[in-house]
């Protein structure tokens, strides 16, 4: 297996981002490259190969080494056999396996399900869409939207066979919810970017893709039709809510590195300071410096650093909350299966200058900007406002297998200063709760925004 540990960006993206780590290897059908940073993910020499029966058992046991809360093989195999189930029953097909039965006795179980799949005349190259469906219902026992399977192709497709040519538009969905009209919405868009140059906002809602309906796709189904190669175009269209009508809008897609810009700031009425994050990135310490030097030269009276509708990185974050917190005191830790990694504050006296007097939080908040708001509450109090955002900034890794498929879970989750666990589904409580819907136009105004400015 190889095994490819990625830092954590927010999926939610269509993009191609190619920033990929790579680490240690496994046994069985499990091997593991090391290309470095921004690697294509290459095998080698090795040749995709179909799975076998027996690999069930390599892949439950990297399964219980790696996630970081406590797994069996019982429960993995139950839902090794329910997926299995479940994919007969969508198919309407006879299921090959019925009467298999959970075991801790892996090379049993194993063992078990090459022997009913022999005994019904399934090939080894048919037996891969069973096998592919028992991947499924195992991930489906971690209860963790960060444990996904991806059929061979997906992989090489986006970065070895594309040798890093495809480009997307800049901006980021929901990838979990639609509209009531199943209409994809548009959570942000990323600073100087195509979709953010041809105008396309927070709020508008995705229809179609070069005239096709994308409403009835599934989240990867989408990304594939918005993606294409560096230069070429794609005619998106877009319903927008402020304007209740359809526009049409002609981006150039264009390659999308793993930091693009981020800030946007203006001088609100009242002589207040605004900051809004679209991506969390590394070494925004000098844009807000930049930024926060202007202020102070127009002499505003507070600032506000708007986190709604963000995205980010885990790296960016911690790079910025350093300077917030107390000098060599842990203020934060990354828990993997064994052992864990500490992150201490720096004490910067220029983070000092660029901290803001309010941050805006809402449930489509980055786990990234969560987390800076989290240490400027507990070491400065400042205050967060808005509503509460599910934590989703678990640490993943790409598992790949030996015909190319490959699965993602997370291996590492984060600890604050104080014990909070941070990992997903954790719930990041605001300190002062403003109810409003998430996404533009704002109903009534900006309760969130008036409310920060201390109106």
């Amino acid at each position: 297996m190889r095994v490819i540990n990625t830092s954590k960006l927010l999926t939610l993206i269509l993009v191609l981002i190619a920033a990929v780590f790579f680490l240690l290897a496994a046994p069985g059908a499990l091997y593991a490259q090391n290309n470095g940073n921004g690697g294509n993910g290459d095998s080698g020499d090795k040749k995709p190969a179909p799975l076998e029966s027996s690999d069930i058992e390599a892949i439950v046991n990297l399964m219980i080494k790696e996630y970081y809360d406590p797994l069996d093989a019982k429960t993995l195999t139950e839902g090794f056999v329910k997926g299995v189930d479940d994919y007969t029953k969508r198919k309407k097909i006879e299921n090959p396996v019925a009467g298999l039965t959970a075991s801790e006795n892996l090379k049993q179980f194993s063992g078990i399900f090459a022997d009913k799949i022999k005994a019904k005349g399934i090939s080894q190259k048919d037996m891969q869409a069973y096998m592919y469906a028992g991947i499924r219902g195992m991930l489906k026992t971690f209860n963790n939207n960060e444990c996904r399977f991806y059929r061979p192709g997906r992989y090489r497709q986006t970065l070895q066979e594309s040798g890093y040519t495809e480009g997307g538009c800049g901006f980021f969905v929901d990838e979990k919810n639609k509209d009531t009209q199943s209409r994809w919405m548009v959570i942000e868009t990323l600073q100087d970017l195509p979709a953010d140059k041809q105008g396309i906002q927070s709020g508008d809602r995705l229809i179609a893709v070069n005239g096709k309906s994308v409403k009835e796709l599934e989240f990867r189904q989408l990304t594939k039709e918005v993606r294409g190669p560096v230069g070429s175009k794609v005619i998106l269209t877009i319903y927008r809510p402020a304007l209740n009508k359809e526009i049409k809008v002609t981006v150039v897609r264009t390659f999308l590195g793993p930091n693009p810009k981020s800030l946007r700031y203006k001088i609100l009425p009242g002589n207040i300071g605004y900051i809004k994050f679209r991506y969390l990135g590394e070494r925004m310490n000098t844009s807000l410096e930049e930024i926060q030097d202007e202020f102070a030269r127009k002499k505003v009276k507070k600032v506000i650093w708007d986190m709604r509708n963000s995205a980010g990185t885990m790296t960016g974050a911690l790079d910025l909350a350093a300077g917030f917190a107390k000098e060599n005191e842990v203020f934060a830790e990354r828990l993997f299966k064994t052992g864990s990694e500490s992150f201490k504050g720096t004490g910067d006296k220029d983070a000092l200058k660029i901290k803001p007097d309010a941050v805006i939080m809402n449930r489509y908040t980055s786990a990234s900007c969560a987390f800076v708001a989290l240490v400027l509450d507990k070491y400065h109090k400042i205050p967060i406002i808005g509503q509460k955002m599910i934590w989703d900034g678990d640490d993943t890794k790409s598992y790949h297998l030996r015909d190319d498929s490959y699965f993602t879970m997370p291996y590492a989750y984060y600890k604050f200063n104080g014990g909070k666990l941070l990992k997903n589904g954790v719930v990041i409580e605001p300190t002062i709760a403003v109810e409003q819907i998430p996404l533009p136009p704002y109903q009534g105004g900006d309760k969130q925004l008036n409310k920060a400015a201390g109106n």
